[in-house]
Order: structure tokens, then C-alpha cells, then sequence
């Protein structure tokens, strides 16, 4: 029960903005353990972007919510790098270029 506890407090309820570099370090940790996403240098500038456009009253977030809006960040990052590569007037336009260009035998 009291693993428990400690895991709501520590994931589910709001807790204070990381002010300073070891706060960070321990937030991010606990993102990445919740979340599941990669500790790198990318999920670390994902998440201070996220501090950066917080609403500027906002200093108490649950890691919990965090966490969720990042995925949400990197699943959008995914999905629109997907979109871009598969976009049909690009794609049309290579098939063109593939057929015009002249063979030799």
C-alpha cells in the first residue's frame, strides 16, 4: 500500500517545475520511466520545449501529463515526417521524372 502511495505522489499528482539541473535530471528520468520514451538529447529538448510553452501561471504538472504530451509530441513528429514523405503530388512527381528521363542501350 504504501508503494502505492509513493508511486501516485511520485507520477500522478502535480508537483513543482524542475528549477535547476538536478530537478531536471530527476523529472526526466521519471518522464522517460513513465513514458517509455528514449533518455536522449531529443526527449530532453522535447521536454524543456514543453516547459517553455507552459502557461506562464503554471508551475505544479503531474509527470503523468507530461509524459502523455510528449508521446503525443513524438507520435506528431512521426506521423508528419510520414505525411511529408508520402505525399501524393511528391510522389507523382518523382514517378514523372522516373519515366521521362531518357534510356540508353
Amino acid at each position: 500500500m504504501i508503494k502505492l502511495l509513493k508511486a501516485l505522489k511520485r507520477f500522478y499528482l502535480p508537483r513543482r517545475l524542475p528549477t535547476g539541473m538536478g530537478e531536471f535530471n530527476a523529472w526526466i528520468s521519471d518522464i522517460v520511466l513513465l513514458s517509455g520514451l528514449p533518455d536522449n538529447a531529443s526527449t530532453r529538448h522535447l521536454a524543456a520545449t514543453f516547459i517553455l510553452h507552459t502557461n506562464p501561471s503554471t508551475n505544479y504538472l503531474s509527470v503523468w501529463h507530461i509524459s502523455r504530451q510528449l508521446c503525443k509530441a513524438a507520435a506528431y513528429q512521426v506521423a508528419r515526417e510520414v505525411a511529408k514523405d508520402t505525399d501524393p503530388k511528391k510522389v507523382t512527381n518523382e514517378q514523372t521524372q522516373f519515366t521521362a528521363a531518357p534510356t540508353e542501350v
